[in-house]
């Protein structure tokens, strides 16, 4: 079926039905039509997956994510923001903080505990990088796995589901970090899997009770919290999620947002204690503010975009103004001040940076220090096709806009808009660079595999539009 054969065919059935489509709103709050939770208007009622196909897909994912992780284990040497050595002391002492020259454990809240949590029970292990290769290719498995069933889950075929699980599954920066000891695998998993829990929940609270609507929304909540406990952007995204939710669905939206609180309260009470102040997050977002809104950053802006700036100027610039300073909470203080004076001593420049951190933060290839030039090609080669199909999907779904059946469905969409809005937002003011947008994949994957497929049936050769509609018939819903 062409584009504009498939627009017409869904005008014609979303006419055919005027009369006969109710909207009602169902056990967990989700607008829905009686005709199902639509998002393409052509989309047919789609048969089960079995369990075996989705155990295969588990499996090949695994093995792949296993394959890179092993080749690259070396990369697990490197501790770059020190979860590893936070897991290790942990581990050894049962603090979470960092051991100093006398053998003292100090406390921290400067990194998000989850990650270092989950390596604290390894770490002490001789084999502790195969432990990391195993979670991580498992983390990977999964996210691409949710990639595919939420594909489904939004009536998308089975052939577009699996394109957008392998461009996740071969994702430069997901790939790149899963051979890190960094946080971006777990963030990204946690993202896709409330997303997957969400859709999952929506379908199968009409047959449930108000026990079934509590347990729902408070589980999202629940995992909620822990996505802020893996990566402190999340707490932005709970905050827009449950605020929009309230909109249409006050019990919803305040169950979403308890389960997250509930969740967050013993760390903020253990930072109490530890700091005599509570803290919610990190100790982290002064510096991070900081280091996009400095004197030396928003300097080489005035010049140039580029991403090749004099960070060691900033960092003796940094140390010499915090220098006696103790206590992290001061230090942050003192970063999230000097901060702002930079943003009022240079406004222009700080609304000029906000259009440069997003171009950061969506970049197509790394910064030079990162790769080699061949690699950085490849890469740009990569985001630059992936973005064109984004846009192209993007455009082929608004030309077929249809406010009864999409006004609903968007709803099925809002844990990942409102997660990319919020990371959007924030990084527009604190720091950004290409890994930062990690959680955020597995959407624009999806979006990708619909606009390519939909590049490909309009523009390419009658041979090639032929397989893709073929392949494109197959339609499933995973259990």
């Amino acid at each position: 079926m062409s584009s504009s054969d498939a627009s017409t065919h869904g005008t014609a059935r979303a006419e055919s039905h005027d009369n006969t489509r109710a909207e009602k709103h169902d056990n967990a709050g989700a607008v829905t039509h009686d005709t199902g939770n639509e998002i393409l208007l052509d989309a047919p009622r789609e048969k089960s997956v079995s369990i075996g196909f989705s155990l295969s897909l588990l499996i090949i994912a695994f093995i792949i994510r296993l394959a890179i992780g092993w080749s690259m284990s070396g990369s697990l040497d490197s501790d770059p923001d020190a979860y590893a050595t936070l897991a290790k002391t942990w581990a050894q002492t049962g603090t979470y903080g960092l051991i100093d020259q006398a053998g003292v454990a100090h406390p921290t809240a400067y990194r998000p505990a989850m990650y270092p949590w989950i390596l604290s029970w390894f770490i002490l292990s001789t084999n502790w990088k195969t432990w990391i290769i195993l979670l991580h290719a498992c983390l990977g498995a999964m996210t691409a796995y949710w990639t595919f069933a939420v594909g489904h889950r939004l009536r998308l075929s089975k052939f577009i589901s699996l394109l957008a699980m392998s461009f996740v599954l071969f994702d430069p920066i997901l790939l790149r970090q899963s051979t890190l000891v960094m946080t971006e695998t777990l963030a990204t998993w946690f993202a896709m899997g409330i997303w997957w829990t969400y859709l999952l929940g929506v379908s199968t609270s009409r047959t449930r009770g108000g026990a079934w609507f509590v347990t729902f929304w408070s589980v999202l909540g629940v995992l909620l919290g822990f996505a802020c406990l893996s990566r402190p952007t999340s707490l932005m995204w709970a905050v827009l999620w449950s605020g929009v939710e309230l909109k249409r669905n006050v019990r919803g939206g305040a169950l979403l947002m308890l389960g997250c609180v509930l969740v967050l309260t013993p760390w903020w009470y253990r930072n109490a204690q530890v700091f005599h102040e509570g803290v919610w997050t990190t100790t982290h977002g002064g510096y991070t503010l900081l280091l996009a809104n400095n004197p030396v950053l928003l300097n080489h802006w005035q010049h140039s975009a580029s991403r090749e700036w004099n960070e060691e100027a900033f960092h003796t610039w940094w140390q010499e103004r915090s220098e006696g300073v103790q206590g992290e909470l001061q230090r942050d203080r003192l970063a999230n001040s000097l901060a702002m004076k930079s943003i009022e001593a240079n406004p222009r420049g700080f609304i000029y940076g906000i259009g440069i951190r997003q171009l950061w933060f969506w970049a197509w290839w790394p910064s030079e220090r990162q790769a080699g030039l061949g690699l950085r090609w490849l890469i740009g080669f990569w985001y630059s096709a992936v973005t064109c199909a984004v846009i192209y999907g993007c455009w082929s779904l608004g030309k077929r806009w249809d406010r009864r059946v999409f006004g609903s469905a968007l709803w099925n969409w809002m844990p990942a808009l409102s997660m990319a809005f919020s990371l959007c937002a924030i990084h527009s003011v604190y720091w950004s660079n290409m890994r930062m947008r990690s959680p955020l994949i597995p959407l624009v994957s999806l979006l990708a595999a619909y606009g390519l497929q939909m590049i490909c049936e309009r523009y390419a050769p009658s041979t090639l539009k032929t397989m893709f509609q073929s392949l494109s018939k197959m339609h499933t819903t995973p259990r």
